[in-house]
């Protein structure tokens, strides 16, 4: 089992390096797209969860994963940045 596992998991980290050469953006789009037949899962979460680190280790499973790094963290300001702003503010309302 482990052997198919693995044949499968270098088979898709090869389409998808060669779908990354072609198309950038339609490689990302195919990570995060849902799956009907899989209970609306992503290609992303399915690798995820089946441990498929090979396939995580490519260029455009990091990329997704940066981005979803960086958003989690830009959805909440920053202390600093809300002191920022109420400083700013209230030197511009004196």
């Amino acid at each position: 089992m482990y052997e198919c596992d693995r044949m499968f998991e270098h088979k898709a980290s090869g389409l998808l390096d060669e779908l990354y050469k072609i198309d950038e953006d339609n490689s990302h789009k195919l990570l995060t797209r849902e799956l009907l037949t899989w209970k609306n899962s992503k290609v992303f979460e399915l690798a995820h969860k089946a441990n498929l680190m090979d396939f995580m280790q490519h260029d455009c499973c990091q990329t997704d994963i940066e981005k979803m790094w960086l958003g989690r963290l830009s959805t909440r300001p920053a202390i600093w940045q809300v002191r920022l702003d109420r400083a700013l503010l209230s030197v511009h309302w004196n």
